[in-house]
């Protein structure tokens, strides 16, 4: 054979039921086995020959190695290969139709699986999104159970005191940058209210008007000792009695 020509294909490697690169594989290897019946190359050396990759060569190999055309004895170096033109093993497939045509068959098999274990896991899936649909409902019920407390209970009921009430709670945040946290506080200042006012609503409504007119920010027994309303009392009649008095107005006042 004369390398300047190229590589030179007998008959009865051409007539081989083998793609065009296999064909042309077994060729070399024929025309490097003329001395000894068999071929040292190095899946290198093939590679540069053939002008292809060495992994491409390694792949080739295999294939006729599996289909028998090729027999491979030793490791590295010391590998001969030896072409068989009458093989009894299988036929190699196309390059880059093998590995499909190879598992058709079992991806049709394995189809009716497929499909179940994709039922199966959307089954699961749609499981899983209820679960958690329903967790997040009865997390939302529970806050809104939590939130939803029962109503202040005013100590009187008189709609005036509610009014003073809503007067001091506005006061407080407006003033002193104060709200009742819950429920409870806001409950025992009621009690802390009704018990400083011996349990009497007008009491009560001025005690918290003592605290808004001086600056307050708490309830505090009357400076009066809870006797303003007798006191302004007493203070009107004698000041109309004075008025009435006919020694005012003779000028002894």
């Amino acid at each position: 054979m004369n390398e300047a020509n190229g590589i030179w294909l007998p008959a009865e490697i051409w007539a081989l039921d083998l793609p065009p690169l296999h064909r042309v594989f077994l060729a070399r290897l024929s025309a490097l086995s003329k001395q000894d019946g068999a071929s040292w190359a190095g899946d290198d050396f093939l590679a540069e020959s053939l002008r292809c990759t060495p992994q491409h060569v390694r792949k080739m190999r295999r294939q006729l190695e599996d289909s028998g055309h090729i027999v491979t004895e030793g490791y590295g170096h010391k590998r001969r290969l030896t072409v068989e033109l009458a093989p009894t093993g299988a036929k190699v497939a196309p390059t880059g139709t093998s590995n499909q045509r190879r598992k058709q068959p079992e991806a049709q098999e394995l189809q009716p699986e497929a499909q179940k274990l994709r039922l199966q896991m959307r089954q699961e899936a749609t499981t899983v999104a209820e679960s958690i649909e329903e967790n997040r409902i009865s997390k939302e019920v529970v806050k809104k159970a939590v939130k939803k407390e029962e109503p202040i209970l005013m100590p009187f009921e008189g709609e005036r005191f509610a009014e003073v009430w809503a007067t001091w709670k506005g006061y407080k945040k407006e003033e002193k940058r104060f709200s009742y946290k819950s429920r409870v506080s806001e409950q025992e200042a009621l009690s802390k209210l009704q018990k400083l006012s011996n349990n009497d609503e007008q009491r009560a409504i001025e005690i918290i008007q003592q605290s808004i007119a001086n600056g307050w920010s708490g309830f505090f027994a009357l400076r009066d000792g809870g006797n303003s309303r007798a006191t302004r009392t007493v203070d009107a009649a004698s000041t109309l009695e004075w008025l009435k008095s006919p020694r005012r107005s003779h000028g002894y006042y």
